[in-house]
């Protein structure tokens, strides 16, 4: 199953995050993959085992080095050119008139022993150059020469760029020193300090605007006015994690890599959030690189894969205790998401909030489930052998389960608010129920011989559809001392083809339609019209009307078609229709939507 969850404040609720794996046959890299970059014009560059991959939007290209070795980290300069380091060689790739790259080497003029410095560690860029951090030496380039910056030495630590300031730490001291330019290029020790032993993996400047230190093995720190802060301890993390990047996205939220355990998500406030790992969907369980792209989508590379991850409190999917194979509805039961379909599962959170939540059947039947909802004190759910009615416990447990209306197939269940009289749907007709002094009272409303399908209720009046372009109007369903007075619409009344389903809106009761969004008026002629006010793909012929749903801040969410989307009044109170969320799924499939408190 797969839910948009759209601004999520509850990371609890989240479930698997929904990815898109390049594997090596695919970008054409090696099978380790180190470092990411986005250019200027949104091409997006991977550092690989053999040299450059190159991803357009489209497809992947790849540029080999010489010697076709690594390439473990690159800068893209103000200059637009990709500067990147290797085995023995430092250099830049750029655009040939063709918009091919081609590699160009810093170091022709270099000797055979001047090159023997080893592999290309870290790189960082500012308006002043380009770092290069080797075993033995690190390099600086400004456009011209290529100079061995004195009182730095070189190793397998990192360079950072930050404020036009490199920094750095090594891995045999607790200093942080940076490299200034304000009277030529200068090292200096900053005062910060580390434990010794701290591999420092990213070091950056958080939405606060303090200086943030991403270490491998002792957790995150912060600098604040008393010195640098450990904000989140290497104990929170599982046994021998070892952190290898990191960054803190737009959204707030810090994306973790690391060697051995897939990614962490860590919260502005420096909480962990969710862990997910190959089984939730990566690919790999080592992952050494991550940005956020210009979309505001994450993208992971490692080994062996190249990984583009939506953040999941954007788009999440979930797994469920059993397999099912269809679903047909989702409702808040409780305040718990519940799926109807094969049977009727309900939203779980993990025991370890860092873990995926995942949706569990509630109830021991396996059916054919159409609606859900809770009444008196009991869940109720219609599908096939009709409706059945469990109760809660003083825990919230489900116990006792009943078959309160036999029949072939119940479909639609709704409450009237005004007498508390439940109405059900099914291939019969209409029936309606009370649940009083621990019985149920079940009668059916007379001359509903149709088989029906969704109901809703406004002000006392009760609603219904069926798929063969019928539509009802019941007045005093719910008395016995009033007759039923029951009006049915056809084509002849401006009906669309098949099926007619009337949802509850701020608008009113609205009837989607196979050619489009209907609604009713008393004294007009004729009493059903499409709106025509809202936007073409509501009254577009041959376009079905098939989900409709409305949140707490008047969204309506819609399935019209093969069309997914949400329509909103914009400041100016003209509607506005947004299908962009949905564009990472099939365009097949929707049956419902739910807002949550949090999600």
């Amino acid at each position: 199953m797969v839910f948009q969850a759209s601004s999520a404040t509850d990371y609890a609720e989240i479930g698997l995050p929904v990815t898109e794996i390049y594997d090596s046959f695919t970008h054409k890299g090696g099978n380790q993959n180190w470092w990411l970059a986005q250019a200027k014009n949104g091409l997006i560059y991977n550092g690989t085992g053999t040299g450059l991959n190159e991803w357009d939007g489209e497809r992947w290209a790849i540029y080999n080095t010489p010697q076709k070795s690594r390439i473990r980290s690159l800068s893209i300069w103000k200059d637009d050119k990709i500067y990147i380091g290797t085995s023995n060689d430092i250099g830049y790739y750029a655009q040939d008139e063709l918009g091919i790259l081609t590699y160009h080497s810093l170091l022709d003029d270099w000797s055979f022993e001047e090159k023997q410095f080893g592999e290309i560690w870290s790189t960082a860029a500012n308006s002043h150059g380009v770092m290069f951090l080797s075993q033995k030496y690190l390099l600086f380039w400004d456009g011209e020469a290529l100079q061995k910056v004195s009182n730095a030495s070189g190793g397998r630590h990192r360079i950072f760029s930050l404020d036009d300031v490199f920094y750095f730490k090594t891995n045999d001291s607790q200093q942080v020193s940076n490299i200034t330019f304000n009277s030529g290029l200068s090292v200096q020790a900053t005062g910060m300090k580390l434990p010794k032993d701290a591999l420092v993996r990213k070091i950056l400047r958080n939405k606060d605007k303090q200086l943030t230190f991403i270490t491998g093995k002792h957790g995150i720190y912060e600098m604040t006015d008393k010195g640098l802060v450990n904000r989140l301890s290497a104990n929170k993390f599982p046994e021998n994690t070892n952190l290898y990047n990191g960054i803190q996205a737009t959204d707030g939220y810090y994306y973790l890599t690391s060697l051995n355990h897939g990614v962490f998500i860590v919260n502005a406030d420096f909480q962990l959030v969710k862990h997910y790992t190959q089984e939730h969907g990566l690919g790999t369980n080592t992952i050494l690189s991550v940005i956020e792209d210009f979309q505001g989508t994450i993208w992971f590379s490692g080994v062996p894969n190249i990984v583009k991850f939506m953040p999941p409190h954007r788009y999440s999917h979930y797994k469920t205790d059993i397999g099912i194979n269809s679903s047909e509805n989702i409702s808040l039961l409780r305040d718990k998401v519940s799926v109807i379909g094969d049977s009727v599962l309900q939203l779980r959170l993990s025991a370890d909030e860092s873990q995926p939540a995942n949706f569990t059947n509630i109830h021991s039947t396996r059916m054919s489930t159409w609606e859900a909802i809770t009444y008196e004190n009991h869940l109720l759910y219609a599908g096939a052998g009709g409706v059945y009615a469990m109760q809660y416990d003083k825990k919230n447990d489900l116990s006792n389960q009943q078959n309160i209306l036999k029949t072939a197939f119940a479909k639609g269940l709704a409450v009237d608010d005004l007498t508390n009289t439940l109405f059900i749907t099914t291939e019969e007709g209409l029936f309606k129920a009370n649940y009083t002094d621990q019985q149920w009272s079940i009668s059916k409303v007379p001359n509903t011989e149709d088989e029906l399908h969704y109901v809703a209720i406004e002000n006392g009046i009760v609603w219904t559809g069926t798929s063969t372009q019928e539509l009802y109007r019941i007045e005093n369903a719910q008395s016995s001392d009033k007759p039923t007075k029951i009006n049915k619409f056809i084509d002849k009344d401006g009906l669309g083809s098949n099926n007619v389903s009337p949802f509850n809106t701020s608008l009113g009761v609205v009837f989607g339609t196979n050619d489009g969004l209907m609604n009713y008026q008393e004294n007009r002629k004729p009493q059903l019209q499409f709106l025509t006010e809202l936007p073409e793909i509501f009254n577009t012929k041959g376009m079905d009307v098939y989900r409709l749903y409305e949140d707490g801040q008047k969204n309506i969410w819609y399935r019209i078609g093969s069309k997914t989307g949400v329509l909103n009044r914009d400041e100016n109170n003209q509607w506005q229709i947004n299908e962009d969320l949905f564009k990472y799924f099939p365009d097949s499939g929707y049956k419902g939507f739910v807002k949550s408190d949090d999600n």
